[in-house]
C-alpha cells in the first residue's frame, strides 16, 4: 500500500497528463463523428447553435462559376434596393431602379443625391452633379463640372467638362479650359429646345 502511495505521489503529474489526454481524445472523436459539414464548406455565420443546415450554396466564386443557367442565375438584388459596385471602396457603378439612374465607371455619378434618369458611362463622368436629371454623359470626365443641369448629352473624353447649364449637346475629346471655350471650340455644340426653331447646332 505504501509502495502504491509512493508511486502515485511521484507520478501524479504523469497520471494527470494521461487522464487529460484520454478525455481530449474522446472529445475530438465525438466532434469528428457528429460534425455534419465537409471540410472547406462555406457556412452561414448567422446560423443558430445546433443548426444543421448552415452550408451556403450557390454563391458567386472569386474565381468564376460554372453550371450557371441563363435567366436563372444572376448578380443583383431581389428587392427594390439599388445595386452598387465599388473599387478601392469607392463607387464605381450604380443601377437604381427607383430613380432610374445608371452609373458605370470609377466615381461616375459620385455626388448624385436626388437626381434621376441620368446615365453616366466613364470614370468621373458626372462627377459633381448632385440633383440633375435626364443627363447622358459618355466618356472620361464627361460633364464633370455640371451640378444641377438637366437634359444634357455629352459624348467623348472630357466632353462638356466645364458646362454648368441644361439642354446642351457636346461632342468633343478634350478639356477646352472654360465653359465659354467648351461652347465655341468643341467639335460639335448644340442647344436642345422643345421648339425646333429655337434649337442650335454648331459644328
Amino acid at each position: 500500500m505504501n509502495f502504491l502511495k509512493h508511486i502515485s505521489k511521484n507520478n501524479l503529474f504523469l497520471i494527470l497528463f494521461f487522464v487529460f489526454l484520454f478525455i481530449f481524445s474522446a472529445t475530438i472523436n465525438v466532434f469528428a463523428t457528429d460534425w455534419p459539414y465537409a471540410p472547406g464548406a462555406t457556412l452561414n455565420p448567422g446560423c443558430l447553435p445546433g443548426a444543421t443546415n448552415c452550408v451556403v450554396t450557390g454563391g458567386w466564386g472569386l474565381t468564376g462559376n460554372s453550371g450557371t443557367v441563363d435567366g436563372t442565375n444572376f448578380i443583383g438584388t431581389t428587392d427594390n434596393i439599388p445595386l452598387n459596385f465599388r473599387v478601392n471602396n469607392v463607387r464605381a457603378g450604380k443601377i437604381d431602379g427607383t430613380e432610374a439612374n445608371t452609373f458605370l465607371g470609377y466615381q461616375a455619378g459620385k455626388s448624385v443625391t436626388s437626381g434621376g434618369k441620368n446615365t453616366f458611362l466613364g470614370a468621373s463622368s458626372g462627377y459633381i452633379i448632385s440633383s440633375g436629371y435626364e443627363n447622358s454623359f459618355f466618356g472620361y470626365q464627361a460633364g464633370y463640372s455640371n451640378t444641377i443641369g438637366a437634359g444634357n448629352v455629352f459624348l467623348g473624353y472630357q466632353a462638356g467638362y466645364h458646362e454648368t447649364g441644361s439642354n446642351k449637346l457636346f461632342i468633343d475629346n478634350q478639356d477646352r479650359g472654360s465653359e465659354a471655350n467648351d461652347r465655341i471650340k468643341s467639335l460639335i455644340y448644340g442647344t436642345f429646345d422643345a421648339d425646333p426653331a429655337n434649337q442650335v447646332l454648331t459644328v
